[in-house]
């Protein structure tokens, strides 16, 4: 199954649309975690939408032109997704770090949760989240707490490659043409 094929089996997210695009440029470096999209505001590209593959969370879109667009990769310094640990339903919020591909979760829920490596990771259902519920965004990877840390030190390795896109979908989320819950 190749990566187009994939997205165009995405399961539908509730009040989304997608646009399928193709990565067509960024060097993922160490400062810069951005890549460029061959799909711009004449297809309807917003900055703030989410981006995704078949596997789970890319990014989000940071920078728009007519016919391309700029996505942000969850792995940059700049961003932070709520997300939730799928097995302990313990509530967090991702960072990153410059030089490093692994994500780690702070503002924990519970601060006396252990995962177990390999738990879940998917974007949180919150009433102003800037993406849906239940994307997949990573899995538990690494876990410590000296005695005198405030909170354990919860690393996650993305789902998605993010070195190696070549399709994603571009979610209008939330979708501007959508009708009203319960309209």
């Amino acid at each position: 199954v190749t990566q187009l094929e994939k997205l165009l089996d995405l399961p539908t997210v509730e009040d989304a649309t997608g646009i399928a695009a193709r990565v067509t440029g960024g060097t993922p470096g160490n400062f810069e975690r951005t890549v460029q999209i061959d799909k711009g505001s004449n297809r309807g590209i917003q900055v703030g939408y989410p981006v995704l593959t078949g596997e789970g969370l890319v990014g989000t879109v940071t920078a728009v032109a007519a016919q391309t667009a700029t996505v942000t990769l969850i792995d940059s310094p700049t961003i932070g997704i709520g997300v939730r640990l799928q097995a302990t339903n313990t509530s967090a919020i991702t960072s990153a770090k410059s030089g490093s591909r692994g994500l780690t979760l702070g503002f924990l829920s519970d601060l006396s949760v252990k995962p177990q490596e390999g738990e879940l990771v998917s974007t949180a259902s919150s009433p102003k989240s800037a993406f849906p519920p239940e994307i997949p965004v990573g899995t538990v990877s690494g876990y410590s707490k000296g005695i005198s840390d405030l909170q354990p030190t919860i690393t996650i390795t993305p789902v998605v490659n993010l070195s190696d896109l070549d399709y994603v979908k571009v979610l209008r989320y939330p979708d501007p043409t959508a009708a009203p819950p319960g309209g």
